[in-house]
């Protein structure tokens, strides 16, 4: 009788479990497996308990305050933890919250072996994959999340080194940050696209999968968590800001005496007082910071109906196209109010200035990392209760205070020379120059061309701040000119294909034999630099002696035939060597180069005896310490020639 009662109880357990299931069934279409974890409708029938019919996705309703995307998935997948850690700003447990739900999206081979093949990625639902990234992106204000990373992954053409250098997971080339306790779990410290982190031990391929997911290649509405009125009208302004060089120049030239255009940034430095000097000043003040020329905090202020607007000011890189730092300042202005705006057009810092150009460059070397673009207006007098009534504005414009100016800390790093982070007194030195090191390098890869010194008494100290520029604007449109001079924008058809590139003489060296030509090549948005060696001989046998000319024929040529613009390693024995050629090598490599210069200059080209020989006539290990003849780097790029 005992047996029999408890197989009865069995059997009604299990007609209830049946039950439930086929009520889960109904109302969403899946089933649960067995391990608990939603299983993937219509996608992995093998692998779950009940049949299930694709297709009807699902929003998870609870008694939360609505704050939030909404929590949307197609295979039963409950988001409401992530959301509740992001809410509370636990990004650590957060981001081993997402790793989870990833592997519980992939299906249940990745949750039986604990981790995901970059095959699984492209079988999760867009819906999932939104509801993560939006989650992420709404909670960090727009920081975080797989859209973020995948702007930067794509900016970087997939280089992970790159990659993982802008996000901070290196700390330094191929120098990875130790996990989990090393990487930076805060909105604020962390920077744009830090988090979530992806295991990428065993190669980038699963990462790759991820930020090229179908979900992210459909453009949506604005991501929750962005404003929407920042980013729309950063990227208007954006696309207006897009010119020419050749234009850009035209417009440096006519800076004094044309109106002054508005750039785009949010920034706030603070105002150093009523008695200022002009903003490009003759010479920039001797002793201090940059900064210094710009500051000191102010307090609350009434609205201003004067005030310039946001939205109607124009938007400049803070790196113009010429690789140098130069705003468009007019005479007789006192003092100049600005925002930063980071990579992504998000209003970072707000500040005011009597001395643009500087505080802008101290801005770059202190933020690199979020100081990209910026907006600005121009008062011609100080006057302390106009200005306070423009941040006012400013701020109830982007409807938020920007973090620079709200956050302490941030704003610290703003306003405070760069911390190199040595612990004892001794080491002080040591860290401040290799973080001089870095900003460095990492200002050559944003394209900054002009010379960047740093303070030695800071370096002494353990910290890393620019000394102000002692260049003169006229030295700085000089410059300008030069590099215009020196820089082409090639737009030709080769045996039908259409070429397009931008080429920069560097400099240029007569030889004992010819030409040595340094010159960069930008196309298809990738910037390469090489040398090239054009003999005598050779500009003789073509009828050509312009070695600028001779080099635009052969950069036209190798990117129609598509040869690779930068070799790494070794070269083999097919490999053209583009970074350091010959004209005559170039000549035997590619025959048809030499249809540029006349149908007869096939047979005038001496195969046999004009293989030109470079003679050496300079030391040519001692580049850095001659000045070369020819070009910009024979004047006003040469440091020696400021001091």
């Amino acid at each position: 009788v005992t047996r029999c009662a408890i197989e009865s109880l069995q059997l009604a357990g299990l007609l209830v479990a049946a039950v439930v299931n086929i009520a889960w069934v109904n109302n969403f279409g899946r089933g649960y497996s067995r391990s608990g974890y939603a299983a993937k409708p219509g996608m992995w029938d093998r692998e779950t308990d009940s049949a299930t019919e694709p297709g009807h996705s699902m929003t998870f309703d609870d008694d939360d305050d609505g704050e939030g995307p909404p929590l949307k998935t197609l295979i039963g997948v409950d988001y409401r933890t992530l959301r509740a850690l992001l809410k509370k700003k636990e990004y650590k447990a957060a981001d081993a919250e997402t790793r989870r739900l990833l592997i519980v999206m992939s299906g249940k081979a990745a949750v039986k072996r604990g981790w995901i093949y970059f095959s699984e990625v492209k079988l999760i639902p867009d819906d999932d994959m939104n509801t993560v990234n939006d989650l992420w992106s709404h909670f960090s204000g727009g920081k975080f999340g797989f859209v973020q990373q995948r702007k930067i992954w794509k900016k970087n053409r997939g280089a992970f080194d790159k990659f993982a250098e802008e996000t901070s997971w290196f700390t330094s080339k191929w120098q990875n940050r130790n996990w989990p306790d090393e990487f930076v779990y805060d909105d604020v410290e962390g920077v744009i696209g830090h988090l979530p982190l992806t295991n990428c031990i065993r190669g980038a391929q699963v990462l790759t999968e991820l930020l090229s997911h179908p979900a992210f290649e459909v453009k949506r509405p604005a991501t929750f968590g962005e404003s929407s009125s920042a980013a729309g009208s950063s990227a208007s302004a954006a696309k207006k800001e897009k010119k020419s060089a050749m234009s850009m120049l035209g417009a440096f030239g006519s800076a004094a005496t044309a109106a002054p255009r508005a750039a785009a940034g949010s920034a706030s430095l603070p105002f150093a007082g009523a008695s200022a000097a002009p903003l490009l000043p003759r010479r920039a003040p001797r002793g201090g910071l940059a900064a210094a020329a710009a500051v000191s905090e102010v307090a609350e202020a009434p609205t201003s109906a004067a005030a310039a607007k946001l939205a109607d000011l124009e938007q400049y890189g803070v790196i113009n196209d010429f690789g140098i730092i130069l705003p468009e300042v007019p005479d007789g202005a006192k003092v100049s109010a600005f925002l930063i705006y980071d990579i992504i057009g998000k209003p970072m810092y707000m500040g005011f200035s009597k001395d643009l150009r500087n505080t802008l460059r101290t801005l770059l070397v202190r933020r690199p990392e979020l100081c990209y673009t910026y907006k600005c207006t121009h008062l011609m007098q100080a006057d302390q209760a106009e200005l306070l009534a423009l941040r006012e504005t400013w701020f109830a414009e982007l409807g938020a205070t920007p973090p620079g100016n709200k956050d302490p800390r941030q704003k610290n790093m703003w306003e405070s020379p760069v911390d190199g982070g040595a612990m004892n007194p001794r080491a002080y030195k040591l860290t401040a120059e290799q973080k001089a090191k870095e900003v460095l390098r990492t200002l050559k890869d944003r394209g900054l061309k002009e010379i960047v010194s740093f303070n030695p008494e800071l370096i002494e100290e353990g910290k890393v701040d620019v000394l102000p520029s002692k260049l003169l604007a006229s030295d700085l449109l000089a410059q300008t000119a030069a590099v215009g001079t020196n820089t082409s924008l090639i737009e030709t058809e080769y045996k039908g294909k259409l070429v397009k590139y931008e080429i920069y003489f560097k400099s240029e060296f007569n030889t004992n034999g010819g030409w040595w030509v340094d010159c960069e090549v930008t196309a298809s948005k990738q910037k390469t630099m090489h040398r090239v060696v054009i003999g005598k001989e050779f500009a003789e046998a073509v009828g050509c002696m312009s070695p600028k000319t001779i080099v635009q024929h052969a950069f036209t040529m190798l990117l129609a035939k598509k040869v690779p613009m930068k070799t790494e390693g070794m070269l083999m024995s097919e490999d053209f060597p583009v970074a350091y050629f010959t004209c005559t090598t170039l000549a035997t490599a590619f025959p048809e180069f030499l249809e540029f210069f006349g149908e007869g200059q096939t047979k005038r080209f001496d195969w046999d005896v004009a293989q030109w020989h470079f003679k050496q006539v300079h030391d040519y290990n001692l580049d850095d310490m001659r000045t070369p003849p020819v070009g910009p780097n024979g004047g006003v790029y040469n440091q020696k020639d400021f001091e």
